[in-house]
């Protein structure tokens, strides 16, 4: 069986419809469970991590969303991009692949033939 790996970093991400928001990502990532490794991977430092936590009572929820309202105010420069590339680093492939499915025809056949290729 042929292993499968992807380097996203050369490719850009934009859901067509949906402009990087707490809400759009809550609905992109609600099956994501560990929000607090993929707040992590996408730059948040532990010890906010641990603020949240405290705020929210641990509700993973809405945990989750306070993550991501705050990685949206931390960083202005926030994509798809990054997203993706955080969920492939904690084998949320499932998901990751979510956002690419959407993606404008041409760059999803771009990032497919990196896959396989």
């Amino acid at each position: 069986m042929r292993q499968i790996t992807t380097d996203v970093t050369k490719h850009s991400f934009s859901l067509e419809d949906e402009s990087l928001n707490v809400r759009a990502l809550s609905n992109v990532l609600s099956e994501v469970a560990d929000w607090e490794s993929l707040g992590i991977n996408l730059g948040i430092e532990m010890y906010k991590l641990d603020e949240i936590k405290a705020k929210c009572s641990g509700d993973p929820v809405m945990c989750k969303y306070r993550m991501l309202d705050m990685w949206l105010r931390l960083n202005t420069e926030a994509s798809w991009k990054d997203v993706f590339i955080a969920l492939e680093k904690i084998g949320e492939k499932k998901v990751a692949h979510k956002i690419m499915q959407v993606q404008p025809e041409g760059e999803r056949s771009i990032i497919s033939q990196h896959m396989l290729g």
